[in-house]
C-alpha cells in the first residue's frame, strides 16, 4: 500500500481502548484460560536487570536450599494483561514515565505516529484492524508505556512460597496499580487489602473485583497511600507489591502522588519507603512475607531504589531470604533479562 493509501486508512480509522474491541466474553475466554496456564518455574542461574553495584550482588543468601528461582512465561502471556487493560488501560495511558517524551493518551492520538503504526502492520503483512493498531501501537510507544504487572507472576510467586512452607492466603498489597495483584488474589486467596491513591484507577476496582468473582467484603483497595494505613497487627501472611520506583512513573498529577508528595530520593525513602516498611513488619503475622518487585532503573543507574528497601528491611528486623525472579521466554530468545522480586521474613 503506498503511502496516500496509508494516510487514507489512517483517515478511516482511529485508536480504540481494549474494552472498545473486545468484548466481555472475550476477557472471560481469556481469564478462563490464565487460570490453568502452566508456567515454569527454573532453579538455573541468571542475571538480574539494572543490578548496577556490589551492595547489592553480595546480598545473595540461599533460599530454600538455592541461590535462584525463576518464573518464566512465554510472549503468548503477555495476552493475559488485556484482562487489566480491558479495565484499566485508559488509566496506564495517562501515565508518563520520566524518560519519556510524551504520554501514551496524547501519542496515540497524533495521525503521524498512527501511519507509522499502519505502516508496520501492512509490512508486517497484517490485516489493519482495532486490535492490530491497539498491539502495534504499543509496540511502537514501547519505551513510553508505564509497563503493566502480569497477573501469574503472584501465581508463580505464591506456588513458590507454598511450596517452601509459607502460608499466602491473607495477602496485603502496598502498592494496588492497575489491579493485576488484585485479581490474581482473587484466584489464590483468601483475602486482600491493597492501597493505592490514583482516583482514575479507584473507579475500576469494584468493576475487577465483580469480573474475577471475588467478594467485595473480603477484596478491598483503599484510597490512600501506604504510607497512611492503619492496619491490624500480626494479620497478614503476606505482603507483596511492585512500589513506585520513587519519581519514575508519574501516574497522575494528584497531590497524594508520592512524585508530588516527595520532592527528592531523601525524602521518598524517608517519609515514604521506611514508614511502609514499617508498617509491613507490624501488619504481618511471625514468619510473615515481604516480597517486593523492584530494580534500579537502566536511565538512573545512579538512583538506587532497591537499597533504600534493603536498608528499611533491615532497620526493622526483617531477615533476607533470597530471590524469585521473572522473564518472559520466547523461542527466538535464549535467555531473557530476569527482573527480581526480594523475599524477606519477619522472624
Amino acid at each position: 500500500m503506498d503511502t496516500a493509501a496509508i494516510r487514507t486508512a489512517v483517515d478511516k480509522h482511529q485508536f480504540k481502548y481494549t474494552a472498545e474491541f473486545l468484548s466481555r466474553s472475550d476477557i472471560e475466554q481469556l481469564f478462563e484460560k490464565m487460570k490453568t496456564y502452566n508456567f515454569e518455574i527454573s532453579e538455573k542461574e541468571y542475571y538480574i536487570t539494572n543490578l548496577y553495584n556490589s551492595y547489592m550482588k553480595d546480598t545473595f543468601i540461599n533460599f530454600g536450599g538455592k541461590m535462584y528461582r525463576e518464573i518464566q512465561f512465554d510472549y503468548g502471556t503477555h495476552d493475559f494483561t488485556n484482562i487489566i487493560d480491558y479495565f484499566q488501560d485508559r488509566c496506564r495511558f495517562k501515565c508518563k514515565r520520566s524518560d519519556a517524551t510524551m504520554i501514551p493518551y496524547l501519542w496515540v492520538k497524533n495521525r503521524a505516529n498512527l501511519f507509522n503504526v499502519f505502516r508496520a502492520i501492512l509490512n508486517d503483512g497484517e490485516k489493519i484492524n482495532d486490535r492490530m493498531i491497539y498491539r502495534y501501537s504499543c509496540r511502537l510507544m514501547a519505551k513510553l508505556l508505564c509497563p503493566e504487572f502480569q497477573p501469574l507472576i503472584v501465581s508463580g510467586l505464591f506456588r513458590i512460597l507454598n511450596n517452601a512452607g509459607f502460608a499466602t492466603r491473607r495477602f496485603l498489597d502496598m502498592s494496588a496499580g492497575r489491579g493485576s495483584r488484585l485479581m490474581a488474589a482473587i484466584l489464590n486467596c483468601d483475602e486482600y487489602l491493597g492501597f493505592d491513591p490514583d482516583s482514575c484507577l479507584h473507579r475500576n476496582y469494584a468493576a475487577q473485583i465483580k469480573f474475577a468473582g471475588g467478594d467485595p467484603r473480603k477484596f478491598r483497595v483503599i484510597h490512600s497511600g501506604f504510607e497512611l494505613a492503619k492496619l491490624e497487627a500480626g494479620y497478614w501472611d503476606i505482603m507483596f507489591s511492585s512500589p513506585p520506583y520513587f519519581d519514575l512513573e508519574q501516574y497522575s498529577e494528584e497531590k497524594t502522588q508520592s512524585t508530588i508528595k516527595f520532592k527528592n530520593l531523601e525524602s521518598w525513602s524517608e517519609n515514604f519507603v521506611f514508614p511502609s516498611v514499617k508498617k509491613i513488619f507490624e501488619a504481618l503475622k511471625s514468619g510473615g512475607i515481604m516480597a517486593v518487585n523492584i530494580s534500579n532503573s537502566f536511565f538512573h543507574p545512579e538512583i538506587h531504589y532497591t537499597e533504600k528497601f534493603f536498608d528499611a528491611a533491615k532497620k526493622y528486623g526483617f531477615k533476607y531470604l533470597g530471590i524469585v525472579g521473572f522473564s518472559f521466554a520466547s523461542q527466538k530468545i535464549e535467555r531473557c533479562p530476569t527482573y527480581p522480586i526480594w523475599i524477606f521474613s519477619k522472624s
